[in-house]
């Protein structure tokens, strides 16, 4: 649970952090997971390949990750009881890589009805600023902006979506993390990241919450998992939780919906 300190810290800024949801041992094994992961699925696991999206629905891991009472209880306290994890994303960052994200505000794209919906953010290695950690402007909530879309190779964001207004880069904040804490924030927050420098992968991964009362406006179909209360619009078809890693009828359900999704919200 937060304390009444932290969600008045949430309303101002937009954001939280750091909290933990894993202790360095236990990020250290999903670490060790998302490897094995990678080994088999190759580009199609990294950059905005396929597998990148909703890994919950095929890791058992990343699905018993989403439901853990250290993110849902903090979740439940800035959207209210009714959650449901509308997507999830990996997100690597190579050592000594020139790929950034630009500074863009989510609610500018997803087409969700409306802004009850909190990101969590999982460190599986370190977040530093020299690997290219994610930055949040504080405030940035209040208000969405116009963006473009700015054609460049180096950014992870597929359409190279970025924010028309100037940002005051003095004011961002670096979210530094260790591994096993997470940060949320706001769907509205103004964030980005700049390369990473570092010799070593910068790995992490989010997971994005909605209450009960959320649903899609941008597509007649979608799909979300039922986390915690009730789902109260009845709109998205409800994701299975995998018995084991790469369950077949999980991978064939998730190749089903990421690839109809694909070209609506991340291509």
């Amino acid at each position: 649970m937060l304390s009444k300190s932290e969600i008045a810290s949430y309303d101002k800024d937009g954001f939280l952090f750091p909290k933990r949801v894993l202790n360095g041992a236990d990020a250290a094994a999903c670490r060790s997971k998302l490897e094995e992961y990678f080994s088999r699925f190759g580009d199609q696991a990294r950059g905005s390949g396929p597998m990148t999206k909703r890994a919950h629905i095929v890791l058992r891991w990343a699905g018993e990750l989403m439901r853990h009472p250290a993110i849902v209880d903090a979740v439940e306290d800035i959207i209210g009881p009714d959650i449901m994890c509308w997507s999830s994303a990996i997100f690597t960052k190579e050592a000594n890589s020139r790929r950034f994200v630009s500074w863009h505000q989510d609610a500018n794209y997803w087409g969700l009805s409306n802004s009850k919906v909190v990101s969590a953010w999982v460190a599986l290695t370190c977040a530093s600023k020299a690997n290219g950690c994610l930055r949040l402007l504080p405030g940035s909530h209040r208000t969405l902006v116009d963006h473009n879309d700015v054609e460049d190779g180096d950014n992870m964001l597929s359409r190279g979506q970025t924010m028309a207004s100037l940002i005051d880069e003095q004011s961002a904040v670096d979210v530094k993390l260790l591994p096993g804490e997470f940060a949320l924030f706001h769907v509205n927050m103004a964030h980005a990241s700049r390369p990473n420098q570092s010799p070593s992968d910068r790995i992490g991964i989010v997971f994005r919450y909605v209450a009960g009362d959320v649903f899609q406006t941008k597509s007649e179909r979608d799909s979300a998992s039922l986390i915690r209360g009730r789902d109260l619009t009845g709109f998205f078809e409800h994701e299975p939780m995998p018995a084991y890693d790469l369950e077949p009828t999980c991978l064939a359900f998730h190749e089903r919906v990421c690839g109809a999704r694909q070209k609506v919200y991340f291509g």
